[in-house]
């Protein structure tokens, strides 16, 4: 492109006339330039004088102005970072541009409600003050500080995000449209098109009333109303807050500057509750506070609950049949399908074998474990057959899933409401059938197990013909083989098929014909001259009876029935015989137990104990003194057992307790130094601080 050259002076003038708007062909203008002066030229200072002196003038005369491009938008998605366009601005007489696209980030703070956005000196600034030598591009208004932390490109009709005003022409950009920040002044300034419009400000009387033609609105001194067709006030704005009212004029829904509430749930500044809350055991209502501390009338958790304190030494129930087992919850929905997976949280791990139940009020499903993968387990489902195929329960999210063990493990159920109950019970898995498992130990109600069939109180421990029991009525009675081994005692079987013999010297009562045999040393095990002998009066060395049954052998007596007022024995250790079962008579005053240490049973005059194989006590029965009934299971000292206290008649616990559901009736202490006290009869949960002090009260207030 060919250059074409031209005076300075008179691109000067022509730039002056085009900016100040004066007509050159008009006199009297303050920078009417003529060349020369006084018949001279210009020099190089003179016109450098005249320059400065213009640009002074320009920049009072020319604001500053977007001449091109420099369009200001915010970021997909938003952030507190703007992009603006490359473009011209001038500002104070002098032109600034921007080369490039350039992002530029705004500093929000707890603050500051608008930023100005400028650029000067070709550089962008962002400032919290207006300053009139710099071109602003935009502003960025801040509904609320320390809140807001991104902007968008328009003002948003709700949240808080910042937005963009723009600085560009008010009317028209250069397409020739309106853009929103235009339209949003021309709306504040003007009103419905053809519609009156009041300019300035309006002082309403206190007798003035503004109302629609409708009939919907109505504006006075005190409020505004928003009225339906039948003219019942719905709405209310006024100083003391906005309401909602149903048609009959009661107030549905306040807010208000201390308070709000929507029907019978008040909100305030530091809780959420119920309008009609009191505190305490004949409280009502809810009321959850800022502090985390809750008191509630009932509480119902479809989910797991979980707390890191429970309040101990206070008196707690549960009302129901309590398992304790392995369990966890639900971490996802399962379907109805056959093959629909399981899969839990996570706070447990379960077996292949293992036999699972989900219950609740309705439904109830045996499924047993057949592959595991993390969490995640495939089970074969519906055991008990109770559904027809694909039609099994479905199962939400958070539901309990509790294990009945696999095959040789075992359970525990507390029952506290069934027609035997109370009752704590110890069962063992024998196969993986669903409903395959035996109850071996029973303590409370014994009606039911073993050969009890009425109510009694007690303790029992084994099956049908080997077991040791207590209660009340009929004392202790032990049936089976009683095996002592310290000491030199002689062991007797009482046995259809042929023992081995132990020692010599041991008995055994063939029980097919009641006939008594004697081993003549350890290992015997046939019917034969030199092993187990025949015990009749052809080979007795001292009294026989005529039937041949009993034999008086030196210091053994040798019998199928002994029939006497009282036995004395001096050493009732070396006794070793099926007892059978014992319908009256007294033990007085020695010890019976079946080992001398580790794992045994022992009975002495004042309790029946058991051990386990490292000799620590895991079950006690007092049988006399003042704690006499009372029962305990495990290392109840160390809180790792439980206790039946006869005499106050409550059973307690210390320890874990892991349940899927029961109901316990009465009150439980859970924790340690007053924690957590569950009151059932008045259904209630309290919760204390190390200080003993109330801090959570959860349940029926009333």
């Amino acid at each position: 492109m060919a250059k074409t050259y031209e005076s300075l002076y008179p691109l000067v003038v022509k730039e002056i006339n085009k900016r100040i708007g004066v007509d050159p062909t008009k006199t009297g203008s303050r920078y009417s330039v003529q060349p020369g002066g006084a018949g001279g030229s210009l020099d190089s200072r003179a016109i450098a004088e005249m320059l400065t002196t213009l640009t002074e003038d320009l920049a009072d005369i020319i604001g500053a102005k977007i001449i091109s491009g420099l369009d200001v938008s915010a970021t997909t998605p938003p952030s507190s970072t703007i992009d603006i366009t490359l473009g011209v601005a001038t500002s104070h007489g002098k032109k600034w541009e921007l080369t490039e696209n350039t992002s530029i980030r705004i500093p929000f703070d707890s603050s500051t409600y608008v930023f100005f956005v400028t650029i000067y000196n070709n550089a962008l600034e962002v400032s919290k003050t207006y300053d009139a030598t710099k071109c602003e591009l935009c502003r960025v208004v801040v509904p609320k500080p320390g809140t807001t932390n991104a902007i968008v490109d328009d003002k948003p009709k709700d949240g808080y995000d910042a937005y963009i005003v723009s600085a560009q022409d008010i009317v028209y950009k250069e397409t020739q449209e309106f853009d929103d920040a235009s339209v949003e002044k021309l709306r504040d300034v003007i009103g419905d098109i053809l519609a009156d419009n009041l300019i300035g400000n309006i002082r309403l009387s206190e007798n003035l009333k503004i109302i629609n033609t409708q009939g919907s609105l109505e504006l006075d001194s005190a409020s505004v109303k928003i009225k339906d067709v039948d003219f019942n006030v719905l709405a209310q704005f006024n100083r003391n807050g906005t309401f909602f009212y149903d048609t009959a004029g009661r107030i549905l829904t306040k807010f208000g500057r201390d308070e709000a509430y929507i029907g019978n749930i008040l909100l305030t500044k530091n809780s959420v509750q119920s309008r009609d809350f009191a505190s305490g055991v004949l409280g009502k209502g809810f009321r959850i506070q800022d502090s985390g501390y809750a008191e509630f009338q009932d509480v119902f958790i479809r989910g797991k609950l979980s707390s890191t304190v429970f309040e101990k030494d206070t008196v707690s129930a549960l009302n129901g049949i309590f398992l304790i087992s392995k369990a966890d919850v639900l971490n996802e929905d399962m379907t109805s399908l056959d093959s629909s997976s399981l899969k839990i949280s996570g706070d447990t791990t379960f077996e292949i074998g293992e036999i699972l139940r989900i219950k609740d009020g309705f439904q109830d499903e045996w499924m047993r474990v057949t592959a595991v993968f993390s969490n995640t387990y495939t089970v074969v489902r519906d055991l008990a057959d109770a559904f027809v195929a694909d039609t099994n329960p479905t199962w939400r999210k958070g539901t309990t899933v509790v294990s009945t063990a696999v095959t040789d493990a075992g359970f525990i159920v507390m029952d506290a409401s069934s027609a035997v109950s109370p009752v704590f019970q110890i069962y063992k898995r024998n196969s993986t059938t669903y409903n395959d498992y035996t109850e071996y130990i029973r303590l409370g109600n014994l009606n039911g197990f073993l050969d009890y069939t009425d109510d009694y109180m007690g303790a029992a421990i084994g099956t049908t013909n080997s077991y040791l029991k207590y209660d009340p009525i009929n004392g202790l009675r032990v049936k089976g083989s009683i095996t002592v081994t310290g000491g030199n005692a002689v062991v007797t079987f009482r046995q259809s098929s042929v023992p081995t013999a132990l020692t010599a010297g041991d008995l055994w009562i063939d029980t097919d014909d009641d006939k008594l045999y004697r081993a003549t040393n350890a290992g015997d095990d046939e019917i034969t001259s030199g092993e187990w002998e025949l015990q009749n009066a052809a080979l007795a060395t001292g009294w026989s009876h005529a039937s041949d049954v009993t034999k008086i052998d030196g210091g053994s007596v040798y019998t199928h029935t002994i029939l006497a007022e009282a036995i004395t024995t001096t050493t009732l250790s070396a006794i070793v015989a099926d007892l059978g079962t014992i319908t009256a008579g007294t033990l007085t005053g020695t010890i019976i137990q079946t080992a001398a240490s580790g794992s045994r049973v022992l009975l002495n005059t004042t309790s029946l104990l058991a051990y386990d194989d490292a000799a620590n006590r895991v079950l006690e029965v007092l049988i006399t003194g003042a704690d006499v009934g009372d029962v305990i299971i495990g290392d109840y000292a160390n809180a790792k057992g439980i206790k039946w206290d006869k005499s106050a008649a409550e059973f307690y616990i210390k320890g874990d307790i892991t349940a899927a559901s029961g109901t316990f009736t009465g009150t439980v202490n859970v924790g340690a130094a007053g924690k957590v006290y569950i009151d059932g009869a008045n259904e209630i949960i309290k919760v204390y601080d190390e200080s003993a002090n109330l801090r959570v009260e959860i349940g029926k207030l009333v």
